[in-house]
């Protein structure tokens, strides 16, 4: 097998891999949202109706990325 069959066979999944990663990159930015509010939520500078709403704000942010 040459090496450009290779390459040729190789690229769907060489461009599958990106866009795991680019998926990732998307949820850990909202779990560390999540993360921060909570923390906020547990050392009482967020209100807990503020809280629900923004999490939806980052449940939402995170849907459409």
């Amino acid at each position: 097998m040459t090496e450009e069959r290779e390459v040729e066979i190789l690229r769907p999944y060489v461009a599958a891999c990106g866009e795991l990663v680019e998926q990732n990159r998307v949820l850990e930015k909202a779990y560390e949202a999540t993360d921060k509010l909570l923390l906020a939520v547990i050392m009482g500078d967020v209100g807990t109706m503020q809280a629900m709403i923004d999490r939806m704000k980052i449940r939402d942010e995170y849907h459409e990325a």
